[in-house]
């Protein structure tokens, strides 16, 4: 399976080891073809609607196990999402 990333004049081109040739993938006047539909553009996000997801819809016990995980795990990540559950008062079983 061929991949292909495409930056102004230069084309990357990934290919499956098991095939000797990017052209046993595709010809290269098919990827110029290609190329020359290929249209960029840039999106700027100016507002984000979320939800928090921390297992409030779980019952009392799961959420204070799955708390109680993250609260006394070795990787700081899991404390920190302990320490912000606890602080907005989300998941923690109460």
């Amino acid at each position: 399976m061929a991949s292909y990333c495409y930056h102004g004049s230069l084309l990357n081109v990934r290919w499956d080891h098991r095939t000797d040739t990017k052209e046993e993938l595709m010809p290269s006047d098919y990827i110029d073809k290609l190329l020359k539909a290929v249209v960029g553009f840039k999106v700027v996000v100016s507002e984000i609607h979320a939800k928090e997801k921390l297992g409030q819809h779980k019952n009392p016990d799961d959420q204070h196990g799955v708390f109680h995980a993250l609260h006394t795990s070795p990787s700081s990540e899991s404390k920190e999402l302990a320490d912000y559950m606890q602080k907005r008062g989300l998941g923690i079983g109460s």
